[in-house]
């Protein structure tokens, strides 16, 4: 059959016509490769493209991080200068106040020593006085007990006596007269209870007669 196909003078166009197959498929197989090389390089710059767009993203998230991070410690730094500054003000104002306190308590401790030891010194100068008040009238009364002796008139005894018992009366109230813790206000019931009771020991010592008395609490100054 070969020998008849050569003979015939056909192979030269099968030959032909074979050659247009195989360059026919091996153009197809060029295109496929063209359009796989191209799809290729399609996905290569796609992915380059998100590469780059991704990387710059990142830097650009980066930076923005960065600054964010860089203004928030600003911030930190700078309310922590405020808060020091603040902290350093109250310290000095408790400081100051403190010593104020200090000097008010001490001067307050001086005063308060002051006014015990004036307080003393005005009762010591209250009992002397007192002292003094009640020995004035009782020589007053020696004296005048002794010039009742001296009289023969007894008019006059009776006067004398008189006045004597009015300033017994008088020296008992003063002894019984006594300041409060104040140094400024007394009471004025227990002054008066005790001096009607001695005016009635005095004026009835010899009578049946009893007088009794009672007054409100009352305190004066």
């Amino acid at each position: 059959e070969a020998l008849a196909v050569v003979n015939e003078d056909r192979g030269e166009a099968l030959m032909d016509e074979i050659r247009e197959i195989v360059a026919s498929a091996l153009e197809a197989e060029h295109g496929r490769l063209d359009q796989r090389q191209s799809e290729v390089i399609a996905t290569r710059t796609w992915l380059s493209a998100s590469i780059v767009g991704a990387l710059i993203a990142t830097i650009l998230l980066a930076i923005l991080s960065a600054q964010l991070t860089r203004r928030q410690f600003a911030s930190v730094e700078n309310r922590r200068h405020q808060l020091s500054l603040l902290n350093t003000e109250l310290e000095t104002r408790v400081r100051d106040r403190t010593h104020e306190l200090e000097m008010a308590r001490e001067m307050a401790e001086a005063e308060t020593a002051r006014a015990e030891h004036e307080r003393g010194r005005v009762e010591l100068l209250l009992r002397e006085v007192t002292h003094r008040v009640g020995n004035n009238l009782a020589m007053v009364s020696s004296l005048l007990r002794m010039q009742q002796a001296k009289l023969d008139d007894n008019g006059a005894r009776a006067a004398l006596e008189t006045a004597r018992g009015r300033i017994q009366t008088i020296s008992t109230a003063q002894r019984r007269l006594r300041l409060g813790d104040d140094l400024q206000s007394t009471r004025a019931d227990s002054l008066l209870e005790a001096v009607v009771s001695d005016l009635a020991d005095a004026a009835l010592e010899s009578s049946t007669i009893a007088v009794s008395s009672s007054f409100e609490p009352l305190v004066v100054s």
